[in-house]
């Protein structure tokens, strides 16, 4: 997040006008996120899910939000995007902008530290 956040402020100072950019981390798997969230606290991963049951799920979901005015726990369209392991490309805004990325396990561990009692976390 900071890194992001570095990258705006020197776009907003020193980018052309118009530019885009593509601020993203490193291109993994999105279970590897539970791999390393395994790691850290012991947790179990969630089992996958088959996409068409999935999907039954959302529109289950939907129904019942629209119903009783909660927010769904899923929605179809969420079950659509984590179908796909989408890769992205930072390099413009490596060069143009000095943006660095964070490693993503040390992310998910400062993000992991700041949810959990102090115990939770040790040297895993």
């Amino acid at each position: 997040m900071h890194d992001v956040a570095g990258a705006y402020v020197e776009a907003l100072e020193h980018a052309r006008a118009g530019t885009r950019y593509t601020l993203c981390g490193e291109n993994v798997s999105q279970w590897r996120v539970f791999d390393i969230v395994r790691d850290l606290t012991g947790l179990t991963p969630p089992r996958r899910v088959p996409y068409v049951i999935a999907k039954a799920i959302g529109a289950v979901e939907e129904v019942r939000a629209s119903l009783t005015g909660a927010m769904p726990l899923v929605t179809r369209g969420a079950v659509e995007v984590f179908r796909h392991d989408w890769a992205f490309d930072s390099a413009d805004a490596i060069r143009d902008l000095g943006y660095t990325i964070t490693p993503l396990a040390c992310g998910i561990r400062e993000t992991v530290k700041s949810l959990s009692p102090p115990d939770r976390i040790g040297s895993r």
